[in-house]
């Protein structure tokens, strides 16, 4: 199945801007379940100077310079994405439960695993401890749906 996707940011700004420099983050990632076909980045007003290219985690990072003075700045991107069915990976989205989930994440060794397991590092802004994970402990029983125990976290 196919879907055209339009997402438009428009920037006023109180002031006239002689010069930018941008990136912007809107071009539809590429995984197991999803691909884009195309994708067009509109700027207005008009950008001097353009380039994509993909960051470590796989997004394509669109940069680009405008020189014209302007008070509004509006970026639309548009694309085209094609959905892929699923091989009997697990859909968070159908309920499955935690247990399942974890089970999945030490038993497979997928690209979309490895990626994921990346979000369950320390960042340079906070540490795992054991603080947070006992304020996170009640909303995940494993017989739970992951969906149902995040919303309960959040």
């Amino acid at each position: 199945m196919r879907y055209k996707v339009t997402h438009t940011t428009t920037y006023k700004y109180s002031a006239r801007v002689t010069h930018c420099y941008n990136l912007a983050n809107l071009v539809p990632r590429n995984s197991a379940r999803q691909k884009c076909i195309t994708n067009k980045m509109i700027i207005s007003p008009h950008a001097v100077s353009s380039h994509k290219r993909t960051d470590y985690f796989g997004n394509q990072r669109y940069h680009f310079e405008i020189q014209t003075p302007h008070t509004e700045l509006s970026i639309t991107a548009e694309s085209e994405v094609e959905l892929v069915e699923s091989n009997n990976e697990p859909n968070l989205d159908i309920g499955i439960s935690y247990a399942e989930v974890l089970s999945y994440l030490q038993n497979n060794s997928t690209i979309d695993v490895i990626q994921a397991k990346e979000f369950c590092l320390d960042s340079p802004m906070i540490k795992a401890n054991e603080a947070l994970a006992e304020y996170a402990r009640p909303s995940f029983s494993s017989s739970r749906s992951l969906q149902a125990c995040v919303a309960d976290l959040t």
